[in-house]
């Protein structure tokens, strides 16, 4: 799909922090990813490409460092705490730095992405279809801003912002965890949200850490993540 040529220079991806420390894991999708590859075309063909060069990171720097690049901060972060908040559909992740180099013992994720979200509004509305893709993807749709707060459920039309109460119930419990794991947040200087459900959780963060600017990426947030890893790869081949 990156439709690159015949070679990448560098390629740099990212594991979860709960299984970036497996020093085997790491060399493992190293391993994999080196090297020549022969991948299909659309047509039948194949194609080979040349991988030179992998680096694998902890996954939530590459939003760090998007957000950071974005937003004219990688001189004043590279010396500062940072706390980079990453919202995906299924979990939430949330990784402390020092600069860019991580700091475990105050960094780990669980379960409280957008899904757990939707379902906690659709169970309030109709129990029976919590797990009915289709209606959390309507949800999920209709909670993005300036979206239409409505959807309809068994053939009626339900406005969501008298079930929207649960969806702060449960991210504030999925915040909490976050907020116990990261301790005290006198030292932290710099708060980055990012993720496609950050919107989601944007306001509870932003009282969750009162005195600091909650820097996203106001486009396609979701995606930073791996826009970090190009530019992270972009900044590698530029010093070799």
């Amino acid at each position: 799909f990156m439709q690159t040529g015949d070679r990448i220079d560098v390629l740099t991806t990212g594991l979860p922090l709960n299984v970036f420390g497996d020093k085997n894991l790491r060399a493992e999708v190293e391993h994999r990813l080196l090297g020549a590859h022969e991948l299909p075309n659309a047509d039948g063909t194949t194609r080979r490409i040349v991988v030179g060069r992998v680096d694998v990171i902890p996954q939530v720097v590459g939003s760090l460092f998007a957000l950071a690049l974005a937003s004219d901060n990688v001189r004043k972060i590279s010396n500062e705490r940072n706390l980079t908040i990453d919202v995906g559909y299924g979990t939430l992740l949330w990784l402390m730095t020092e600069g860019l180099k991580p700091i475990p013992s105050r960094s780990n994720g669980n379960m409280g992405g957008v899904s757990s979200l939707l379902q906690s509004v659709v169970r309030a509305i109709d129990p029976a279809a919590a797990s009915n893709v289709g209606i959390l993807e309507r949800v999920d749709k209709a909670l993005r801003p300036d979206a239409t707060r409505s959807i309809k459920i068994n053939g009626v039309e339900v406005e969501l912002d008298k079930h929207l109460m649960h969806l702060t119930s449960t991210a504030t419990e999925n915040l909490a965890e976050l907020i116990r794991s990261v301790g005290s947040p006198s030292d932290i200087d710099n708060v980055f949200l990012t993720g496609g459900g950050a919107h989601l959780y944007r306001n509870l963060v932003a009282k969750a850490f009162a005195g600091r600017d909650i820097i996203e990426d106001p486009v396609e947030s979701q995606f930073t993540n791996v826009r970090g890893y190009q530019l992270l790869s972009e900044r590698t081949l530029g010093e070799l």
